[in-house]
This record gives structure tokens, C-alpha cells and sequence, in this order.
């Protein structure tokens, strides 16, 4: 069983007041709280599918064809110090 350990006395003290003015638990008084406040927010959005939303990238957006990118190669050499002088 987990619990919540409430590091702060003064929070501690106002959870303990308002549960014995409800006549409820400290757990009682905070599940009911935060089940209120989880209802206000509404449903949790999911998280999205990195790999299907990569797929579906990949498919709308499809990397060039290798074959048909021309590699200038006085470029590379230049840029590596390897050019013929």
C-alpha cells in the first residue's frame, strides 16, 4: 500500500482540519479532492506514437532516391584538403 507523505506542516495540518470538519479520512478528504480536480481537466490527451507517426512522415515525405543526387566531388576533396593541385 502506498502513502503520500505530506513533507510540509502547515499543508499537513490544513489536510487534517478540512477531513475532520468533512467527518472524512486525510485520504478520504484528498482522493475526493483530486478526483474533483481530475474531472475538471477533463480526459487525459494520449501520448502519441513516435514510430507510427515517423512511418506516416516517411510515407508523405519520402527521402530523395540516392541514385539520383549528383555528389560534386571537387567539393568533398576541397573541403577534406584532398584536391589535386
Amino acid at each position: 500500500m502506498a502513502s503520500l507523505y505530506i513533507k510540509d506542516a502547515e499543508t499537513a495540518a490544513l489536510v487534517a482540519r478540512v477531513a475532520r470538519r468533512q467527518h472524512k479520512t486525510k485520504t478520504q478528504a484528498v482522493r475526493e479532492l483530486f478526483q474533483e480536480a481530475e474531472a475538471k481537466l477533463g480526459p487525459e490527451e494520449p501520448k502519441p506514437d513516435f514510430v507510427n507517426w515517423l512511418r506516416e512522415y516517411r510515407r508523405r515525405f519520402p527521402d530523395p532516391s540516392p541514385a539520383g543526387i549528383r555528389h560534386d566531388r571537387s567539393l568533398y576533396d576541397w573541403m577534406s584538403d584532398e584536391e589535386d593541385l
